[in-house]
């Protein structure tokens, strides 16, 4: 799970990480029609957050939600690719529900 922010909404990114963009690993980018850096924990590999460029002049950070310890942090307002949910983990009944992706135009409308 992700929480994506504008470059604007993001208070500091700090702490060294190993990075890799999406176009060079299976097509990963080509498929959302959008650049994507992912960024690691250069000691574990976990995912930490990524860059994708979403619009015009705009960069959303994605960061992964298990990086944050508030308890309260706010439900998904989104589930993409529900196609592929595993059969034993329920939708989210409050976040808007898409298959796939969306169009490009709707992906990041609520931004």
């Amino acid at each position: 799970m992700q929480a994506y922010f504008s470059e604007e909404q993001c208070v500091e990114i700090s702490g060294e990480t190993r990075s890799f963009n999406g176009l060079e690993v299976d097509g990963v980018a080509s498929a959302i029609g959008t650049p994507l850096d992912y960024h690691f924990c250069p000691t574990c590999g976990s995912t930490i957050y990524w860059t994708i460029v979403a619009r015009p002049g705009g960069t959303m950070i994605g960061i992964a939600v298990g990086n944050f310890v508030d308890p309260d942090f706010a439900a998904p307002a989104r589930e993409y690719y529900t196609k592929l949910r595993h059969r034993w983990l329920l939708p989210i009944t409050s976040a808007e529900q898409f298959s796939a992706f969306p169009d490009p135009q709707d992906r990041y409308q609520a931004f």
